[in-house]
Formats: structure tokens, sequence, C-alpha cells
């Protein structure tokens, strides 16, 4: 625990902690990193303290109501990693939980901070077991004890208390996605009741995506491990001034990799 947060092993064993990277959780200054694959769960509100997912982790956590308002740095950060395995997080809504992310006056910070050589996916706690096209099962499957078929209705695989999560931006940068001049990593949405407002805190000087890149940035390439993914849950994506609710931020000329040209953002919609 520190600065009003908790993190526990959701098998119920113990974590090496420490101020070392050698631990499974540690601290660095204001900073809790995660630094294990294991299954977590995180809890508790700051104003201190952010959380940040070292580079190259595959991590998977819960967020059981949390609060994390902190202009120091992005609330959520995940360390890029863009010479190896990029760094992800599995980012699960505890039903009926209320989730909050606001980097406040840090003009050039995401709420949660996933650029180019990282990948987040937020879901509820049904998880996907196919995958979904035009909002559709693309196979028979079991959803909680539960068959399904085929072309049966997406939403099937959406909790039905599903977990809320609120996020905010820095002037600067995304909510979900890029900071200042980055295009984001791959963002998928698989559940969950997502609110994004990137205007609430740079008003008319505001200029990053809801969901996507931050000023000058856009979502990124599908091909290089960019993109927005929608295949559940609700989002209310409200934009900046300047930039989109889900897709680039103003002027959006930040040069990608490979195939992203200069002006990225695939955003592919298979439901929700």
């Amino acid at each position: 625990s520190a600065g009003g947060l908790t993190i526990t092993a959701d098998d119920g064993q113990e974590l090496t902690s420490g101020t070392t990277n050698d631990s499974e959780v540690y601290l660095s200054g204001n900073v809790i990193y995660i630094n294990t694959n294991r299954a977590l769960t995180l809890a508790g509100t700051s104003t201190t303290h952010t959380l940040a997912i070292a580079q190259g982790v595959k991590a998977n956590l819960t967020l059981d109501n949390v609060s994390i308002k902190n202009a120091a740095a992005s609330p959520i950060n995940l360390i890029p990693n863009t010479v190896a395995d990029q760094t992800t997080l599995y980012l699960t809504l505890k039903d009926g939980s209320s989730n909050t992310m606001d980097p406040l006056t840090g003009t050039n910070n995401a709420g949660i901070h996933v650029s180019y050589g990282a990948t987040l996916t937020i879901d509820d706690s049904v998880k996907n077991p196919v995958a979904v096209y035009g909002g559709r099962l693309t196979k028979d499957c079991t959803i909680n004890g539960e068959a399904a078929k085929k072309d049966d209705p997406a939403w099937l695989m959406d909790s039905k208390n599903p977990g809320s999560l609120t996020v905010y931006s820095g002037t600067s940068a995304a909510c979900i996605g890029g900071n200042n001049r980055e295009n984001s990593g791959k963002i998928t949405v698989n559940g969950g009741n997502i609110v994004v407002n990137a205007y609430k805190n740079g008003g008319g000087s505001s200029a990053g995506a809801g969901i996507g890149g931050g000023d000058y940035g856009g979502a990124g390439c599908l091909l290089d491990g960019g993109g927005v993914v929608i295949n559940g849950g609700i989002i209310d994506a409200t934009a900046s001034y300047h930039g989109a609710g889900i897709g680039a931020g103003w002027h959006a000329n930040i040069v990608g990799t490979g195939h992203s040209g200069n002006k990225p953002g695939d955003i592919t919609i298979n439901g929700g």
C-alpha cells in the first residue's frame, strides 16, 4: 500500500514489494510500479501517488473503486517498449465499481497513457470468448455457463452490472492514449461503462482526443500495433476543443512507423 492505494494478488498469495525492480510491485518516488504478470486488484483513492506498468510487463489488473487525481504524472502510465514485446495491460472494471483517472493540470499527461509500444484492453467481468464482427458473435461459444450461437448479439458478453471508468486528460494529451505529440498504442474496449472527457481540464485550449492521440498525434495503425478497436461496452466520449472524441488530436501530423504515414488513425467498431 502507498498513498492511499492498495494492490493485492487475486490468488491470495503475498506479493513481493520494495523499492527496486526485482520486486513484483515497487515504489519509486510517488509512482507505484507493477512488475508482474500475476492477476492483481487495485483499490483506494490517491492525490499523491500514481501507477505505472513496468516496461515489457503483461499486466492483468482489476480496478475496484479507484480514484487517482494527480498533476505530476499520468494516473496510469504504460511504459512503452518499442524494441521487444509491447507493454500490455488487461484492465478489468469490477462489477458495480466506479473508477476515475484525472491528470488535472498536468498539461502533457494522459489520464491513462498508452503510446506506441504499449497495448491496453478494457473489459468488464465477463470475458469475451470469441471475436465480434458487426455486433454479432463470430462463433458458437459458452458465456457464463450459457450456450450462445454464432450471430447472436455481442452484448451477451457484456456484464449485467458493469463497472464504470471516467478518464480526463491534460490540455495537450488524450484521456486514454498518447501524451502531447504522441500517437496512441493499441486500445481495445471489450466492456464496461467508459466516460472520457478531453475538454474539462483544458477548455478552449484542449487539443488531445478522448481516446487516441495527444495533440499532434493520431490513434496509430493496427498493422503497427496501434489503433482503437471497440468490441463492446458503452462509451461516452467528449472531444477536446481541437481534437476528436475518438481518433486524432489537433494537427495529427506526427510521423508514424511502418504503415502509419503522416496522419495515423485506425478506428474499428465491431460492437458496443
